[in-house]
């Protein structure tokens, strides 16, 4: 049973060219986990992940097809023709005590003033290989969602205070119209959760994102099955 795993990248760049101009640059970085014992936990983190470089592959074939037609009209109408850009990266931020927790960007630039980038993220029980969703972290008769809120809207309401961050009007209201119970990854200080671009704040501000520690939700930090010698979550006063 790992406590975690290694991890190498396996990095794929497709140029697509019509009528010998570059119309797209599709680059992806993916995760391959080494050997686990047992097996059957890297093999099926890797499956997973080469799932995902071939619906990136289709995508930029897609992608691609769009890029042509408006490198036709740009020549129609004799403008510039900026190459698309297709982008996938990831980054772990936590991989010991037998979980592995990452978000990765999915960036593309069509033209205009930026690109767009739509954030995902995947933790993995690393005794079982499977997939963690949220509620795995918190007591089945709570509501993560009810747990998770009041510590965000509080540390949203302190940054927008302090001036470091800035939010549209109806804070609480957004926060809880735009919270999604698969938008979260492990980190060592505690458990983050993310909103997407536009959602709560400015394109400038990136993705919203609030490290919430174990503590303030009233959940011991996750660990080995085999280190567990107490309940993973107590009530908190």
């Amino acid at each position: 049973m790992p406590e975690q795993v290694k991890i190498s990248t396996h990095r794929r760049t497709e140029t697509f060219r019509y009528r010998n101009n570059v119309v797209l640059t599709a680059t992806s970085e993916l995760p391959v986990i080494s050997p686990t014992k047992p097996p059957v936990v890297a093999t099926k983190i890797n499956v997973h992940y080469r799932a995902l470089g071939r619906r990136f592959n289709r995508h930029a074939q897609k992608m691609a097809k769009e890029a042509e037609k408006w490198f036709l009209e740009a020549q129609k109408e004799n403008f510039p023709f900026h190459p698309y850009e297709s982008l996938l990266t990831y980054t772990v931020t936590f991989n010991q005590d037998c979980y592995l927790s990452l978000y990765y960007n999915w960036y593309d630039f069509t033209g205009g003033a930026h690109g767009n980038t739509v954030r995902e993220a995947d933790t993995w029980d690393l005794t079982t290989g499977k997939l963690c969703r949220l509620a795995d972290f918190f007591p089945k008769k709570k509501s993560p969602e009810k747990l998770i809120l009041p510590v965000v809207y509080a540390q949203a309401l302190a940054r927008q205070e302090s001036g470091e961050d800035f939010y549209f009007d109806d804070l609480r209201k957004n926060l809880k119209k735009y919270f999604d119970p698969e938008q979260f990854y492990l980190t060592p200080e505690g458990l983050a959760v993310f909103y997407q671009q536009i959602t709560i704040s400015p394109y400038s501000s990136g993705f919203a994102t609030f490290v919430l520690p174990w503590a303030e939700l009233g959940i011991r930090p996750p660990v080995c099955p085999a280190k567990e010698s107490f309940p993973l979550f107590w009530e908190k006063k």
